[in-house]
């Protein structure tokens, strides 16, 4: 459950709310628009992770939940969740980062005894 809330804290308020692609090749959009070969272009994380069409009528609810059968959260399109970025240019920390919280999270799924010094 941990990785769920995780997930969707991520997908809420993104670590990287942009990020830039550079197009390796002409990119036909429809059958007049071309987007030329090295054309840099903005992702909006923050727009997908928050797109009704894409995460349905409670994307703006927390619900860690959705992440409970898909690591895409349920949403329609596997590309439009990428709070780390993805592909070839994907945050190096990604993996880190997702331990270091699942870490931290485990002690305080635990049940821990204190005894003071005197009583030992």
């Amino acid at each position: 459950m941990i990785t769920w809330v995780m997930n969707e804290v991520l997908r809420l308020y993104p670590s990287a709310p942009n990020l830039l692609r550079q197009t390796r090749e002409d990119i036909w959009v429809g059958d007049k628009t071309v987007i030329p070969h090295g054309t840099n272009i903005w992702i909006d994380a923050v727009g997908m992770h928050h797109d009704r069409a894409l995460w349905g009528v409670d994307v703006d609810e927390f619900r860690p939940e959705r992440f409970k059968d898909s690591p895409y959260g349920g949403c329609t399109h596997r590309m439009a969740y990428v709070p780390f970025g993805s592909g070839g240019r994907v945050c190096v920390g990604k993996n880190l980062s997702l331990l270091g919280v699942q870490g931290c999270g485990v002690p305080h799924t635990q049940k821990v005894l204190i005894v003071p010094l005197s009583k030992l």
